[in-house]
């Protein structure tokens, strides 16, 4: 590699890099300033959530700052908390914008190696969308449901608990399946799903029983990621 390519090849890492540390700073001067606007506090909290995932996002190109995201998602969940205890006097839920900065949280330890710490917070995140008391058809929410019960499987069975690994990836199949059968479905929604079937057959596939199952799932997020990968070649959805 020459030095030139090398100096191309760093550039958008370095330019993310520079995002980072203006955004970092400019929110903390936001922050710093209080006040007990919701709409600001909202806007800090999307922020910081925004900025925790180029620094150590597992689903977009980041920098690769895991230990400085979960310091930002700390503050971005700090400001959700706030806005949650606010909502609840006056009757409007925050549980799902709350729930989905645990999720996020969760999945950065995740990718930290950090699995127990991992699972807790993919607990924690099930725990406020199941006690949530907004619209239960909503389709962020369910996506978002979906995601953490796929990841909170995951988990679960690292940890040597195939039992409740099973349920909880059957439950989000089982929501993914309802998210899909809605048209128009966006690729990341396919892709997620893929992600959960196939975690769920490897689940199932430790028992030579459920090998006719585990090849009907596998078949399938085989033919997600195909068609994912014929529509959008150079920027699949995973």
């Amino acid at each position: 590699m020459t030095e030139r390519t090398a100096a191309v090849s760093e550039t958008p890492t370095a330019a993310r890099a520079l995002l980072v540390k203006t955004g970092l700073s400019y929110l903390d001067r936001l922050y710093a300033e209080g006040g007990d606007d919701p709409g600001l506090t909202r806007e800090l909290a999307a922020g910081y959530e925004r900025l925790a995932e180029v620094q150590a996002g597992l689903n977009s190109a980041n920098v690769g700052e895991t230990a400085a995201a979960l310091a930002t998602l700390d503050r971005a969940l700090e400001l959700r908390q706030r806005l949650m205890a606010k909502a609840a006097a006056g009757g409007v839920s925050e549980a799902t914008e709350l729930a989905a900065a645990h999720l996020a949280r969760a999945t950065v330890l995740f990718k930290n190696g950090r699995r127990a710490e991992a699972l807790a917070e993919a607990q924690k995140t099930a725990d406020l969308l199941a006690a949530d008391s907004a619209p239960s058809g909503d389709p962020g929410r369910e996506r978002l449901f979906a995601k953490t019960l796929s990841l909170r499987g995951f988990l679960e069975a690292t940890s040597g608990d195939l039992t409740a690994a099973e349920a909880s990836l059957r439950s989000a199949v089982q929501r993914f399946d309802r998210l899909v059968a809605r048209p128009p479905v966006a690729a990341a929604v396919r892709g997620e799903r893929a992600r959960a079937l196939e975690r769920l057959g490897s689940i199932l596939g430790q028992n030579p029983g459920n090998y006719p199952e585990v090849e009907r799932l596998w078949s399938a997020a085989l033919a997600v990621d195909r068609a994912l990968l014929a529509e959008a070649p150079r920027h699949p959805a995973r």
